[in-house]
């Protein structure tokens, strides 16, 4: 795995470098090379996510019954409406799965350039962007990685108190995961005045809790099993119990992450601060409940828009820089032992022999 960490370190590398070449000389084609650079590992990867195979399955399905009928196969793996149009309008090409997937992380990435650009944070963006693993998530949920993008980019009018752009855009952010309908409410938090010093003990002992016991782990299951969705979609939302010791530090690591930028945000970004809050909750509760985790990826990725700030005050900027060298030794240890990486490890290219009938066991 050393390979793919060195390949994946060049990357990110290149990438930060044409992004500070671009800030030095007050222009952006470094910037727009860098963006450039990961769609190109991106739509040319080959079995890259733990559900690359099972997206390539059911989108050459849907392709083959656009060929015989104009009509929307409906199944009970039922996709977003941005889903079936990209394969409806890729149905005749030989591999339409590389288009569908490709797209979808392209729109993924121009979203979240968007919301980068309007906080002036590309380099410490895509830093996070890499070293937090939130490319694997992006390369392995991929309808999720556009509502993700989408909500991101769209903060901006929740703090503008902009309602109809918010709501245009969590019903875009719809079109490719359904789930971005549960932000919409969340329009409201900027009415909600931070308590920093209580937000950051509830996370930090949750967090301690987590890390010495299952029981708030066990109490979260018993709950979400009584919702009647849940228990008859057993085999798309099972509850998998992560018990291991690595898992739980990392958990707690995350924690801390999340209430020194909490700590630190300055009171005007309370959004941040709330949406980091909701976020953390959810992500230490639901450990383990993987489609209820999820969720938690809209709320905590907003750390990639905090991070930059909160770096810029100057009495913050040590500890953040310790924290931003832990966050790259756990995704360099995820890397070399493929812990947590969700199937992006090794890395693989559609030029590769594998390509396009060997897909990889995954347990």
């Amino acid at each position: 795995m050393l390979a793919t960490l060195l390949f994946y370190l060049t990357v990110m590398f290149v990438c930060l470098g044409l992004i500070n070449w671009s800030n030095r000389n007050n222009n952006k084609y470094g910037v727009y090379g860098a963006y450039l650079i990961l769609i190109l590992i991106s739509v040319l990867r080959y079995d890259i996510g733990n559900d690359y195979r099972a997206y390539t399955e059911f989108i050459q399905f849907l392709a083959n019954q656009f060929k015989l009928s104009y009509y929307v196969p409906l199944s009970d793996e039922t996709r977003e409406p941005l889903f079936y149009i990209l394969t409806y309008i890729f149905r005749e090409s030989t591999y339409p799965y590389l288009w569908v997937l490709g797209i979808h992380f392209i729109i993924s990435l121009f979203f979240l350039y968007k919301a980068f650009e309007d906080n002036d944070s590309h380099f410490i963006g895509i830093l996070i962007f890499f070293i937090s693993g939130m490319l694997f998530v992006y390369w392995d949920q991929v309808r999720q990685a556009v509502a993700i993008s989408i909500i991101l980019y769209a903060i901006k009018y929740i703090k503008e108190g902009n309602f109809l752009k918010y709501l245009l855009f969590v019903l875009l952010a719809a079109t490719a995961h359904y789930s971005a309908i549960l932000l919409l409410p969340f329009y409201f938090i900027s009415k909600i005045k931070p308590r920093r010093i209580i937000y950051i003990i509830i996370i930090l002992v949750l967090a301690l809790s987590n890390a010495a016991t299952n029981y708030f782990n066990y109490l979260f299951e018993n709950i979400i099993t009584l919702i009647p969705y849940f228990d008859t979609k057993e085999s798309s939302y099972s509850y998998i119990q992560i018990l291991s010791t690595g898992y739980k530090i990392r958990v707690f690591f995350y924690s801390l992450i999340w209430s020194t930028i909490i700590f630190f945000l300055p009171d005007k970004q309370k959004v941040l601060i709330n949406f980091l809050f909701v976020g953390a909750i959810i992500f230490i509760m639901a450990s383990g409940a993987l489609n209820v985790m999820r969720i938690s990826f809209y709320f905590i990725f907003t750390m990639t828009l905090a991070f930059p700030l909160v770096l810029k005050i100057e009495k913050a900027r040590t500890i953040m820089l310790v924290l931003l060298i832990g966050l790259f030794l756990f995704f360099a240890r995820d890397v070399i032992t493929d812990t947590g990486t969700r199937g992006c490890v090794p890395y693989d290219t559609v030029f590769s022999d594998n390509f396009p009938n060997y897909f990889r066991k995954r347990e």
